[in-house]
């Protein structure tokens, strides 16, 4: 019976996919997921399907994903850390931003 409740329990949470549903996810750190996470993310963005933890049943989901890291993924599937897929997969759109130390309008934004 206690095995029972508390797969219902786990069924009834919602990911973080689902709570995002017709909005955006923002995954920071993503050069940081292990492989095999990788590998799932993989299968949610190219299937636009989950499967929530205890439940047998895929659910749909529709959500723009944006994510960040601050080491180079390129470099990092190079290495073997990042997958390929999933780096081709993300890699629509980027939008690169320099350190602060390498900006020289720093001194000036602070002083308005």
């Amino acid at each position: 019976m206690r095995k029972a409740r508390s797969r219902a329990h786990i069924s009834e949470k919602e990911g973080q996919f689902s709570l995002a549903e017709c909005g955006t996810l923002f995954l920071d750190e993503i050069a940081n997921l292990p492989l095999s996470t990788q590998a799932k993310l993989l299968r949610a963005l190219q299937e636009r399907q989950v499967q929530p933890p205890g439940s047998r049943q895929p659910v749909r989901v529709d959500a723009r994903i944006i994510t960040a890291s601050n080491v180079h993924l390129e470099q990092e599937m190079r290495a073997g850390r990042f997958r390929q897929d999933v780096y081709y997969r993300l890699n629509e759109f980027v939008i690169a931003l320099p350190p602060l130390r390498e900006r020289d309008d720093i001194l000036h934004l602070a002083n308005d």
